[in-house]
């Protein structure tokens, strides 16, 4: 579903009942996915009541929220449970999944700087690929500058949710009058030539050079108090897969690549790169 739909049906939820293609798709997936996240509640339900919260010895996120709601004496029913998990899923997986694709992509077209970014890794870790620890990750300022500068061009939400005003607001010369859906495009700030030189070029130094930028040019996870709680997992996460992957292998782009001279993007709510393929090859160190 692209993110014009899916917008629409924010805006005029009637969109979603018409007899489309589109929407049969999305109903079907919907339901096997409610089923698959149905079984894992009751699975966790229920190990929660007969095993007394151990769940065999080990704690995910699922069982700490169903230990705690029974610790409160809080009743959590199916439905909160699932969209609690659903937005997990979609906000921790989906998103990462999205900005790993897009730093793989440009280190794979440009091999120099997947050279530099593994000279970095190989100066931190040594040539044997090891997990690297908390402190390993801050001495990485280039595998940042490389993450936070995909996450600059192609950030994987574009655009915020629509927000219904519930008071008029005055935005520069503007007063929006309340009752009126309002959205925020993360993709144009984050390529706002006023605020980036070249914004269209892909180039990691923007975060090294130490430059001032304006704190709302770069938001790929928001900004304010309902900013992205995940921000500083999933970009320690990302560091972490980048570096093992540098010290493993090589990559670069398949010579008919449909994504040789820019990056093709499938609009759904969240950005999804298309038929993106890359030719790994194992270093030999």
């Amino acid at each position: 579903m692209s993110t014009v739909e899916s917008v629409y049906q924010i805006i005029f939820p009637w969109l979603i009942k018409l007899p489309t293609a589109q929407n049969r798709k999305f109903f079907e997936a919907n339901k096997e996915f409610n089923e698959f996240i149905s079984d894992i509640i009751k699975t966790r339900r229920d190990e929660v009541e007969n095993q007394n919260g151990y769940n065999n010895g080990r704690v995910d996120l699922l069982t700490s929220m169903l230990e705690l709601s029974n610790q409160e004496g809080i009743h959590t029913d199916s439905k909160q449970l699932r969209d609690e998990m659903v937005g997990f899923f979609v906000a921790g997986h989906d998103t990462t999944s999205m900005a790993l694709s897009s730093s793989l992509y440009f280190l794979a077209k440009y091999p120099e700087m997947q050279e530099r970014a593994r000279g970095e890794v190989i100066s931190v870790l040594g040539n044997e690929p090891i997990i690297p620890t908390t402190e390993q990750l801050k001495e990485m300022k280039y595998i940042n500058a490389v993450i936070k500068e995909s996450l600059r061009i192609y950030p994987p939400a574009a655009a915020i949710v629509p927000r219904k005003l519930t008071k008029p607001m005055k935005i520069g010369p503007y007063i929006l009058p309340a009752n009126v859906l309002c959205t925020m495009s993360i993709w144009q700030m984050n390529n706002n030539p006023k605020y980036w030189e070249n914004p269209e070029q892909y180039n990691p130094e923007r975060f090294l050079n130490n430059k001032k930028v304006h704190p709302l040019s770069w938001v790929p996870f928001s900004s304010g108090v309902r900013n992205c709680v995940g921000q500083n997992f999933t970009l320690m996460e990302q560091r972490v897969i980048l570096s093992m992957l540098l010290l493993k292998y090589k990559w670069t782009l398949p010579e008919n690549s449909i994504n040789k001279d820019k990056l093709l993007l499938e609009p759904q709510y969240l950005l999804r790169p298309v038929d993106l393929k890359l030719v790994f090859t194992e270093r030999n160190t």
